[in-house]
């Protein structure tokens, strides 16, 4: 059983999971393999687990790949024989590394993991992300002078990293931006340039992130570390700012208070946006951008 995957799985947002096939979703989880991300259990046990028919496997399986909660990969013998798919959480190895090169054990948040503080307020959607509970860090005789935050080694090497990591773990506030944007980037192999003082531009980076869905936000460390070239904080800046804009989109529906202002922000802002929600029933908007918050539409 990985206890790993289940707290993943209850870390994604609410609604996220299409509720009928959540079941199946954890018990996926609990045959998923930490080393490898899958899950290799034949359709006959995922049935009983799961206590729904084969056909209703094959139809739920359908809807969560749909949705991007699972990836299927065919498996075969070597003498040409068929084995059972597997089957892997998406998202969950990085979510793995990443809780994990910030010194919290994943296995121990199973049981505390839950969608955070509701959003928006008026129309009850869950906002997904992790609530990790308030840790303190104390750093014996820490060396503040500059640069670099006054912390040891390289920036770039190992000791710095843990350094700059333990740093900005002891702000609370900091947590979701280390979880999804920053943890992934420096456990990478990707060669960061981040300017004169690295601690400031990571610390800058995680303030500016904290307001960020996040899913936004691993979109975005995706994004960055498929780049061919080193990373740059200009390049990190533009990133937070797509996610900020542009990263977890809500619909809004025709008659409600936010499109009402989110149509008179747009005669503005955006004229042309303005003219094709006119013609519209719903349109979909960025989830953390003003001036409204977006409503959910199933």
């Amino acid at each position: 059983m990985s206890i790993e995957a289940i707290a993943y799985v209850k870390s994604l947002p609410s609604g996220r999971i299409y509720r009928p096939a959540r079941a199946l979703v954890i018990v996926i989880a609990e045959n998923t393999f930490n080393n490898t991300g899958e899950c290799r259990v034949g359709q006959q046990v995922l049935c009983v687990d799961a206590d729904i028919s084969e056909r209703t496997l094959r139809r739920y399986l359908q809807r969560v790949e749909t949705a991007g909660v699972i990836a299927r990969r065919p498996r075969g013998r070597k003498n040409g024989g068929r084995l059972t798919d597997a089957i892997t959480l998406v998202g969950f190895m990085e979510w793995l590394a990443a809780v994990k090169s910030i010194g919290i054990e994943p296995a121990k948040l199973a049981g505390s993991v839950k969608p955070a503080s509701t959003w928006p307020e008026r129309t009850g959607q869950h906002v997904a992300g992790i609530e990790i509970e308030s840790r303190t860090v104390t750093v014996l005789n820490p060396p503040f002078s500059p640069p670099n935050g006054g912390i040891s080694g390289k920036p770039g090497d190992v000791q710095w990293k843990g350094g700059a990591l333990a740093r900005l773990k002891a702000d609370p506030a900091n947590s979701q931006a280390l979880v999804h944007l920053i943890s992934p980037l420096l456990a990478s192999e990707k060669r960061l340039s981040l300017g004169k003082d690295a601690y400031a531009a990571l610390a800058e980076a995680a303030e500016t992130a904290r307001s960020i869905h996040p899913e936004a936000l691993a979109a975005a460390a995706k994004r960055l570390l498929a780049q061919p070239h080193k990373l740059t904080i200009e390049i990190i800046r533009n990133e937070i700012e797509t996610a900020r804009t542009c990263g977890a989109m809500v619909v809004i529906r025709r008659g409600s208070p936010n499109w009402q202002r989110w149509h008179e922000h747009y005669r503005t802002a955006n004229p042309a946006f303005a003219a094709a929600m006119a013609s519209r029933d719903t349109w979909q908007v960025p989830f953390s951008w003003p001036p409204a918050k977006g409503e959910v539409v199933e």
